[in-house]
């Protein structure tokens, strides 16, 4: 396996979905809580709290969004819509099959292969009340806090 060519890049941030804070997020779309790694020192430094305006499902990647900071996405699952605007935002998306944020981001900084092909993940079928099947949040957080 070769090392993934970005892992040098010394201002590499790496944001993981993590609802929950411990493992990875299935739906990257509709996850509000990511924690974020510096690819340099693969250590936590940050995490990055989405308003239910700012989840990616719905909202337009701008440089005024809190995840424009980063350039590599990874979640468990992430669609092809979501994949094609990360893409068009020069944000890398990567699916992971670990269920630890940090074996995540090294699997990704190794060279390991995406459990699913970056930018080609499954189909997100929502109906129901607002197209949020199955994916209610009740947090009120905006903020993006350092450790």
């Amino acid at each position: 396996m070769e090392p993934n060519p970005h892992a040098a890049s010394a201002a590499l941030r790496i944001a993981v979905a993590s609802q929950n804070r411990r493992t990875v997020t299935g739906h990257a779309g509709r996850c509000r809580r990511f924690r974020v790694y510096d690819a340099a020192s693969r250590a936590p430094i940050g995490d990055i709290e989405l308003s239910p305006e700012q989840v990616l499902h719905g909202h337009t990647l701008d440089a005024a969004h809190p995840l424009a900071q980063v350039q590599v996405l990874i979640a468990a699952g992430i669609g092809d819509g979501l994949a094609r605007r990360l893409e068009r935002a020069g944000i890398t998306s990567y699916s992971s099959a670990a269920d630890d944020p940090a074996c995540a981001v090294a699997d990704y900084l190794d060279g390991r292969p995406p459990a699913v092909f970056p930018n080609a993940g499954g189909t997100c079928d929502h109906s129901g009340e607002n197209g949020a099947r199955g994916h209610a949040h009740r947090h009120a957080h905006s903020s993006i806090k350092e450790q």
